[in-house]
C-alpha cells in the first residue's frame, strides 16, 4: 500500500481504548492516524473499557487479538495518558502485527497469548478430515517451530513486570522468565527421544508412526 513516496507496511490499525464515545476523543484519535497514514483502514475494536482499568482493557485485548487482522493494535488504557509514561511497540506474530500501548501491563496478556495460539497451527487434530489433513501448517519442522514460538511467552511475563515501573515486580518478573527458560531446556530434551524413534520432525509423522506401530509412551 502506498501514500504518495511512502509504502505502508501495514494496511490496519486496530484502536481499542477507555475514552467512551461521549465525546470527540475517538474521531480526533482516528483522525491523526489516517492524516500521518493515508489509506490507512482504522477498526474499533471497543472504546467502552471502564475508565482508567487496565485489568479490562488488557482482558479485551487478549480476547480479541488472536481474530484482529494482521497490522497495528493500538491499545490506550493509561490513568496517566498525557503524561511522563513511554510507549512500548512488541513485534507479534513474526511481524505480521505491532501491539502498540503505554508500559503499564496493558499489553502483557495479548503479549502472552499470542505464542501459544500460534502454535496451534502445527499441532495435528487427527488423520484426516476427508481429503485434507487435520492440522493448519504440515511444517517438516513442526517441533522447532513449537519450541521457538513457545518462548516468545517470556516477553509477555517480562513486560508485565517492566510495567508495574517497581523494581520488585520487574525482578521477579526476570526471575519467572529464568525459570520459564530453564524448563523448556528440560522440556526440549525430553522430546529428543521420540524424533529419534520417529525419524523426522513432523508432528504427523508423529501421530503416523503411533498408528502404525505403538504409542511412544512404551517405547522410550
Amino acid at each position: 500500500m502506498a501514500s504518495g513516496d511512502v509504502t505502508l507496511r501495514y494496511g490496519t490499525v486496530s484502536f481499542l481504548s477507555d475514552y467512551g464515545l461521549g465525546d470527540e476523543f475517538v474521531g480526533v484519535v482516528r483522525s491523526v492516524v489516517m492524516g500521518h497514514a493515508p489509506g490507512v483502514e482504522v477498526v474499533d475494536i471497543t472504546h467502552g473499557i471502564p475508565a482508567h482499568d487496565v485489568r479490562a482493557g488488557s482482558l479485551a485485548l487478549a480476547r480479541s487479538a488472536p481474530y484482529l487482522c494482521p497490522g497495528v493494535v493500538l491499545a490506550v488504557v493509561d490513568p496517566g495518558v498525557g503524561g511522563e509514561r513511554r510507549a512500548v511497540a512488541v513485534e507479534v506474530g513474526g511481524g505480521q502485527s505491532v501491539l502498540v500501548g503505554p508500559d503499564n501491563g496493558l499489553l502483557a496478556p495479548a503479549v502472552a497469548m499470542v505464542p501459544a495460539l500460534l502454535t496451534l497451527a502445527v499441532i495435528p487434530f487427527g488423520s484426516n478430515f476427508g481429503n485434507q489433513q487435520a492440522v493448519i501448517a504440515n511444517l517438516n519442522v513442526g517441533i522447532l517451530y513449537t519450541f521457538g514460538i513457545v518462548s516468545l511467552g517470556v516477553y509477555g511475563i517480562v513486560l508485565a513486570g517492566y510495567a508495574s515501573n517497581s523494581k520488585y515486580p520487574f525482578l521477579g518478573g526476570i526471575r519467572s522468565s529464568a525459570q520459564m527458560i530453564s524448563y523448556e531446556i528440560a522440556m526440549g530434551m525430553s522430546v529428543v527421544p521420540v524424533f529419534m524413534l520417529v525419524g523426522d520432525l513432523n508432528l504427523g509423522k508423529v501421530i503416523t508412526y503411533q498408528a502404525n506401530d505403538a504409542w511412544l509412551v512404551f517405547k522410550q
